[in-house]
């Protein structure tokens, strides 16, 4: 049964992720085929709905329209609640969610470029060796995401795949900025139907420099 979970496990993560999809999308395919047919086995035909069934397909619609999530009908669902609370009136009620869409468009814009770049001065470290540094910060906000050196929200992925753990941000004497931080000693967090690293999923233990 713990196989059974696994297969569906690695295969929506698979058309879930923008860089998985386009070289792994036949496995996933594979993967999804596999979970079906061991359901029937594992609980019964009957239990194998047509929803259970529809599985079977969603390889194909990640190729032809990328991540699932491209497709998905959640967002919009999920803001249908926001849309009617534009509504004040009885008359005109498309003209008037389009004038608060752009009223918000208008202003997260300028909120977002207004809070960008480095947060929360401080002293108190830790600084590398052989470094002439002039300031320390908490935090740095880049469009998109945050790097933060907070507990829970320290944590961040390298481009060679390292996982670390962000200790301090410091601009050095050039007004350079550097990222200092720990990597951890990685493995694999599961081997089946694959190993885990193979999706950028690893168990991680001690610290290292």
């Amino acid at each position: 049964m713990y196989k059974n979970i696994m297969m569906l496990y690695v295969a929506m993560t698979i058309l879930l992720s923008v860089s998985l999809c386009a070289d792994y999308a036949d496995y996933a395919k594979d993967l999804l085929v596999l979970f079906v047919d061991h359901c029937s086995r594992l609980y019964g035909k009957e239990n194998v709905t047509y929803n259970m069934h529809g599985l079977i397909h969603l390889s194909h619609e990640a190729q032809a329209f990328g991540v699932l999530d491209n497709i998905s009908s959640f967002p919009f669902e999920n803001f249908l609640g926001q849309l009617k609370r534009m509504i004040r009136k009885p008359n005109k009620p498309l003209e008037q969610v389009i004038r608060r869409l752009s009223e918000r468009e208008t202003m997260g814009a300028t909120q977002s470029e207004s809070k960008q770049g480095l947060q929360k001065e401080h002293n108190d470290g830790p600084v590398p060796n052989g470094f002439t540094i002039k300031r320390q910060y908490d935090k740095m906000q880049f469009h998109r995401f945050l790097v933060d050196r907070s507990t829970g929200n320290n944590c961040i992925q390298l481009r060679n795949k390292d996982v670390a753990l962000v200790e301090n941000l410091v601009v050095d004497e050039h007004e350079e900025i550097f990222i200092v931080y720990k990597t951890f000693s990685k493995t694999d967090l599961f081997s089946y139907p694959l190993q885990s690293s193979k999706l950028d999923i690893f168990h991680l233990s001690r610290l290292g420099k």
